[in-house]
């Protein structure tokens, strides 16, 4: 995940969609019809020339039979970078960062909140807040890895 996510190396997006299938808790996922990722900011879309969450899931949700809504939600704000903040900073960092697009309808679905790295639940807790005013009846947060890079 580090080297896709930080150095570039966008051909390891094939390595993961497959994971996602064999993991024990995929039969608890099945009643979840809809999958959103979290999004870059725009800043941190110019740096990288992609979004990692993006290729991954869009991969996965081809063979899934779910819905995906790749602009589901926006990020407002430019924010500092997660993994260089305690979890108190993150949590703070994260305050008010997403919303719902305009257009886009979450009422009464069941979403996969989709991540590339689960740490402290902030940014996942942050997205998933919004998603609930928004009208979702249940979010659940989907990642490829957890812990600390």
């Amino acid at each position: 995940m580090i080297r896709l996510k930080y150095n570039g190396r966008v051909e390891l997006k094939h390595a993961f969609p497959p994971l996602l299938t064999v993991f024990p808790w995929w039969e608890r996922l099945k009643e979840y019809e809809t999958v959103i990722p979290i999004p870059l900011s725009k800043a941190r879309f110019r740096e990288r020339g992609y979004n990692q969450v993006d290729m991954i899931f869009r991969k996965w949700v081809e063979t899934s039979g779910k819905t995906y809504i790749p602009h589901g939600m926006v990020r407002m704000r430019n924010t500092e970078t997660q993994s260089l903040l305690t979890k108190e900073e993150r949590y703070k960092n994260m305050r008010g960062v997403f919303h719902v697009n305009k257009g886009t309808s979450v009422k009464g679905k069941k979403i996969l909140l989709a991540d590339d790295i689960y740490t402290t639940g902030a940014t996942m807790e942050s997205a998933a807040h919004e998603l609930m005013r928004a009208g979702a009846e249940k979010v659940v947060g989907i990642t490829i890895a957890s812990g600390a890079l």
